[in-house]
């Protein structure tokens, strides 16, 4: 997959959660988790001077996000968002 735009499309990091007793509870694509990897980055957002300004986010980074819109491929999922639904690069 490939960003187009302003647009930045994370992979979802899964975490399981393991009990006193060492079992391993899987936590899946429960909808609090908001954390996961940038796998590919638009081109950013069209200025009026027909230039464009680039996004923070790079590819590889951990990123801490709010909404976005889901979409599951292959058994994984992804979220694509824009900047402005980033909360922090890790």
């Amino acid at each position: 997959m490939k960003a187009v735009n302003d647009t930045i499309i994370v992979k979802k990091e899964v975490h399981d959660e393991v009990s006193k007793g060492g079992i391993i509870v899987e936590m899946g694509n429960s909808g609090n988790q908001n954390r996961g990897e940038v796998i590919s980055v638009g081109d950013g957002v069209l200025l009026n001077d027909g230039k464009y300004k680039q996004s923070r986010a790079k590819k590889g980074n951990k990123v801490l996000f709010s909404g976005g819109t889901i979409i599951n491929n292959d058994g994984d999922e992804y979220i694509f968002l824009s900047e402005s639904n980033l909360l922090a690069i890790l």
